[in-house]
């Protein structure tokens, strides 16, 4: 199972020589990519899905100072934190 697979990649990690943090970020990333794969085909996001990939969501306060109300939202995915959608973009880009 998924806990398997943590101590797996996590030895690797540690056995690699290389710098931990790097390692275990590599490795939270390879993980992550495991549990997205699960749900390639899927049209809409379920609560199980978003309760499996999703830490948490952070809603900003409202700003009207443009004369449109706009709010940030900042989405802390499980195992890899936050991804900006500047960067998201990007890559699709490319």
């Amino acid at each position: 199972g998924m806990n398997q697979r943590v101590c797996t990649c996590r030895k690797r990690a540690l056995n690699a020589g290389t710098d931990l943090c790097v390692s275990l970020r590599l490795c939270n990333l390879e993980l992550f990519i495991q549990k997205v794969r699960k749900y390639a085909d899927m049209t809409e996001l379920t609560p199980y899905a978003a309760h499996e990939l999703i830490k948490a969501i952070y809603v900003g306060a409202p700003d009207k100072s443009s004369g449109k109300r706009r709010q940030s939202i900042h989405i802390c995915y499980d195992l890899i934190g936050f991804i900006s959608l500047s960067e998201l973009m990007e890559q699709e880009m490319a």
